[in-house]
């Protein structure tokens, strides 16, 4: 496990390997710490990942408890989250959701959304647990930019949202295209939501509300 430090790129890319046949519980960490220091070397990210096996959720845990410490791990988290995502594990997921919502980068929070979101290609019938649906629910009403986006998109494909809160997110969201008072980027992020709604009752709206919420 010391070889986490070795100068030798092809010694951290046969430890990262090697790793990933051992139980030791100092592995993972191994894995984490090879992610965050060397996490940009030729093929160390995929032998990581080959490596994790089925603790992918807790390793992005892991990663996402420190998020100013991730250093070159960045561009492995999203490919983590799709890996938790396409084993469909209701509680892996629900945990790894949960660690999402926390974070306030809203840039890596949009990339772990969307890295959950990838592996869906249609309608999943999924049970988060409570705490991880209300939280994603909250990321797709409250939520700003493409980490809103992503949220709603992510709550559509699990099916999560029932027709009360479904009617109430849309109005809210036509209200802030609406209001000429609100931050452009927020207006074109409600814009953005509406988007993935096939519904011509939207359109109509939209085009009410075009008039006034553009410039003259």
């Amino acid at each position: 496990l010391h070889l986490t430090g070795d100068d030798s790129e092809i010694v951290r890319l046969q430890l990262a390997l090697s790793l990933g046949e051992t139980d030791d519980s100092r592995a993972l960490q191994a894995l984490a710490d090879l992610a965050k220091k060397h996490g940009k070397e030729t093929w160390l990210d995929g032998a990581i990942l080959s490596s994790l096996g089925n603790r992918g959720g807790k390793m992005l845990g892991a990663l996402l408890s420190t998020p100013d410490q991730l250093g070159q791990a960045r561009d492995l988290v999203k490919r983590l989250c799709s890996a938790v995502a396409n084993r469909r594990d209701h509680d892996e997921l629900s945990v790894a959701i949960l660690h999402i919502a926390t974070l306030s980068d809203q840039s890596l929070q949009s990339e772990c959304l969307e890295g959950l979101l990838e592996p869906f290609k249609s309608t999943t019938a999924l049970a988060l647990n409570k705490p991880a649906q209300d939280a994603l629910k909250r990321l797709a009403t409250t939520g700003d930019g493409e980490a809103k986006i992503a949220a709603i998109k992510l709550t559509q494909v699990l099916n999560l949202e029932s027709a009360p809160e479904r009617k109430a997110r849309l109005t809210k969201a036509l209200s802030e295209v609406a209001n000429v008072q609100l931050p452009v980027e927020r207006r074109l992020a409600a814009v953005r939501g509406l988007a993935s709604e096939h519904d011509v009752v939207i359109v109509d709206n939209l085009l009410r509300a075009y008039p006034s919420a553009t410039p003259a």
